[in-house]
């Protein structure tokens, strides 16, 4: 991926603001670079222990429950928590080795950081393609209770979700939300 960071070079005829400007930006172009790294490296490893025991069949095995029982497939419903429990040694697995899921930490997503929170959203939002903002706020709300969060971070995920589906640019066919954010970062 190319980088999308403007360089602005210090002049000998700049302003000590003009100066001092510019550094500010360097600096901070430094630092959401290592935001978009860490990103990059979530994106790359998201998941990844599903591919190996003891999740890898675990999660063969919840599939073919699901196959059994098409309810559980469902995403929040009755059926679909019922699953979750009668599979929860593969569950609590998963969620010991991603800490993008609030069950990582003992407090929950009071824990939590910013980078965390992205990739939750993203995890959130590949569960289910939205025609609308309202479809995703659906979600949001119902995962929000399910956690306990406060509305402010409720708000701010809801925002989140807005900012993307509001401007029209959708992920591509096949294309991990993640990618499609790293995709779309702009300077």
């Amino acid at each position: 991926m190319e980088s999308s960071i403007v360089s602005h070079p210090i002049e000998r005829t700049d302003s000590k603001t003009v100066r001092d400007t510019k550094e500010h930006i360097a600096e901070v172009q430094k630092n959401m670079s290592l935001i978009i790294d860490e990103l990059k490296k979530r994106a790359s490893n998201h998941d990844r222990s599903k591919l190996e025991e003891p999740e890898r069949s675990g999660f063969e095995a919840m599939d073919a429950y699901c196959s059994a029982h098409p309810s559980a497939a469902q995403y929040g419903s009755e059926a679909y928590f019922e699953k979750l429990q009668k599979f929860n040694w593969v569950m609590d697995h998963h969620y010991k080795h991603n800490r993008h899921h609030p069950e990582y930490y003992s407090n929950f997503y009071s824990e939590m950081d910013v980078i965390d929170i992205i990739e939750l959203i993203c995890d959130w939002w590949s569960r289910k393609e939205f025609k609308d903002f309202r479809e995703a706020a659906e979600l949001v709300e119902q995962q929000s209770k399910r956690y306990n969060f406060p509305p402010i971070l409720t708000s701010i995920i809801l925002n989140t979700v807005n900012r993307f589906l509001a401007v029209g640019d959708f992920p591509q066919e096949d294309e991990p939300l993640g990618v499609f954010l790293i995709r779309n970062v702009r300077f």
